[in-house]
Parts: structure tokens; sequence; C-alpha cells
């Protein structure tokens, strides 16, 4: 009678509101899932403090997400407060900061290592560190070496204030320059740098498949040497993206400078 046909009604009438609910929510994830591949920029900003560079880089938040704290190949010898300002400033602009350590390709003495380290975080409250010369062999010690630096760094006190899978706290970074020979390296970084090298190198990258296995934000690559044009900074974005890079930085010059800036802001207009 016409009290079934009402149940019927509220039967279609709710599923129909089930229906367009669920397409709401496809919609949504796909606005927010890997196919945008949240890519960032992540600058290594060695020059000093004053420069109009660190200006620039700060005010391309949020689409430079990282920057290196470099004072002296190292944290120095004492507190900066020029770079204490420079962290803060960047922090508060939404960029994480970590600070560089030189390895050596695992020569360097941990103890020196975790010196370092100490002092970044005591005098700069740094959001994790870039261990520079990374080794990209996998015999014990090496292994080991990194194994033991990376669980002293998570140790340390969590100064970031928004801690993401991309940015975790006490964000580990290993520069490799090239691909590991092992994904060992994956347990002992939160972001690999797979590759630092040449325009012309970045023409032939490879790489092995368990990258692909990998989310996007566990790997940046670094191009340099490449010709100054708008059309090569938006090329190296491209590849990066198709080869699984979440963070990108491309350049024309060396580290000491920003890029000429028509091709820092097609570099920034294409992330």
């Amino acid at each position: 009678g016409w009290r079934a046909m009402m149940r019927i009604e509220k039967v279609v009438t709710l599923f129909s509101y089930l229906m367009l609910l669920q397409s709401t929510w496809c919609h949504d994830d796909s606005n927010t899932s890997a196919t945008a591949l949240q890519q960032h920029l992540a600058v290594p900003t060695y020059y000093w403090y004053t420069s109009s560079d660190w200006t620039t880089v700060i005010n391309s938040a949020p689409k430079t997400a990282l920057v290196v704290l470099n004072p002296d190949s190292g944290p120095g010898t004492s507190k900066d407060n020029g770079w204490v300002t420079k962290v803060q400033t960047s922090r508060k602009a939404g960029m994480r900061v970590v600070g560089y350590v030189n390895t050596n390709y695992a020569k360097i003495p941990i103890t020196t290592v975790t010196q370092q380290i100490d002092a970044y975080y005591t005098w700069y409250s740094v959001d994790g560190i870039f261990l520079d010369c990374s080794a990209s062999t996998c015999g014990l010690f090496e292994l080991s070496y990194y194994m033991n630096i990376s669980n002293f760094i998570k140790t340390k006190p969590n100064y970031t204030p928004v801690v993401t899978p991309a940015l975790p706290a006490n964000v580990i970074i290993t520069n490799q320059g090239t691909q590991p020979k092992c994904e060992d390296y994956m347990t002992r970084a939160d972001i690999v740098i797979n590759f630092e090298d040449t325009a012309a190198a970045y023409n032939k990258y490879s790489a092995p498949s368990w990258i692909d296995s990998y989310p996007s934000y566990r790997f940046w690559h670094i191009v340099n040497s490449a010709s100054d044009s708008s059309s090569t900074a938006q090329a190296i974005v491209a590849a990066s993206k198709e080869r699984n890079a979440g963070y990108i930085f491309g350049t024309d010059t060396d580290y000491n400078h920003l890029p000429d800036p028509t091709f820092w802001n097609a570099q920034l207009d294409a992330i």
C-alpha cells in the first residue's frame, strides 16, 4: 500500500544521498592524492644570512618547503644570532631548516658528526640534519655508521611546529648524490638525494625499480649546470615529477647563489 511506497521512496532518497556523498569523497581525494605529487622546492642555501638570496627563498614559501643551514661547512665554532634570526624567519614562512653536516662517505668520526648535530640543535633549534657526502655503498660499516647517526638524530628535541610524513620531526636527509646501491638507506633517512649532477646527466637518469615503491617525498633531486632558460627550468621540474622526486632544485649556477631570476621563477611556476 502507500506505506510500502513511502518506505521505498525513503530508501531511494537515502541511496541517492549516499551516492552523492561518495562522489564528493572521491572528488576530494582526487585533489589531495599523489596525482598532484605534492612536489616542493628544497634549496641548498649555501650563502650568508645577509644575502638577498635568502629573502628571495623565504618569499617563495610554501612552494619552497626545505632549506639547508650551512654557516661554515657545518655549524661553525659558536652561535651566531644572525643565523638564529634566519632560522626563525624561515620557519615562520612555513619552511623547514636542516643543518649541514659533511660525513665524507662515512670517513668522519661519528663523535665529530654527533658534536656538530648537537651544536645545530643547541644553537639553532633546527628541524633536522642534512648529511652531505653520504656513502652509497652497502658494506656493514657504512650501514651501521648511518644507522647510528640516524638513531642519534631521532633522540633530539622536536622543534618542528607541524610534523607531516613529508617533513617529520628531526628529518634526516642523506645526500648520496647518486642511486644508493641498496634499499637499506631508506631506513636510515627520511629523504634521500639520489641524484645530484648536471642537467646533461639528468637526461640519462636511471633508477632501480624499488625507488618507485616509495612515496615521492622520500626523494630529492638536485640538478646543476643547466642552461639559463625558463624552458629548461620547466623541463627539469617535469622530469623530476616523472622520476618520483617530491623535492627538486635546479640551477644554472653554483650553490653559492640562486639561479638567474628567469630560471628561478620558471622553476617556481612549474611546481
